[in-house]
C-alpha cells in the first residue's frame, strides 16, 4: 500500500499498528519471549523491512526491535518511533519537518 497511501497516513498507520503491539507488550508483562515468539512464527506480515509498511503493518523483525528497545509505550517510544520509520522508509522521507511533529504531537498527547 506504500505508494497508494500519502506517506503521512502510512507514517499514522505505521505508529498506530506499533502502539497496539507495545500496549499488548506491557499487558503481557513485556515478555520477551513471547514477544519473538509471535512475530516470528504468528505474525504473518514477511521480513521485507524496505517495503513492509503496506496498510500500517511494519514486519515482526521490526517490530521486536522498535518493542525491545522501548518496551512501555511513553514519549521516548514514540519519538524513537519516528525517527526510525523517517529514516529507514524512503517514502516517509518526504514528510515535511512540520508534519512529523504534528503527528508525534498528536501520539503524546494520546499517552
Amino acid at each position: 500500500m506504500l505508494g497508494l497511501v500519502p506517506p503521512t497516513v502510512s507514517l499514522k498507520y505505521a505508529m498506530r499498528e506499533l502502539r497496539a503491539n507495545t500496549i499488548a507488550h506491557e499487558q503481557l508483562g513485556c515478555n520477551v519471549e513471547v514477544l519473538e515468539d509471535y512475530f516470528t512464527n504468528f505474525y504473518n506480515v514477511n521480513s521485507n523491512t524496505k517495503k513492509n509498511l503496506g496498510m500500517g503493518y511494519v514486519n515482526g523483525v521490526t517490530n521486536i526491535k522498535l518493542i525491545k528497545d522501548n518496551p512501555i509505550w511513553n514519549k521516548q517510544a514514540i519519538e524513537d518511533a519516528i525517527i526510525f520509520f523517517t529514516s529507514e522508509f524512503p517514502s516517509l522521507r518526504k514528510i515535511s519537518r512540520q508534519k512529523i511533529e504534528q503527528i508525534k504531537s498528536a501520539f503524546i498527547q494520546q499517552l
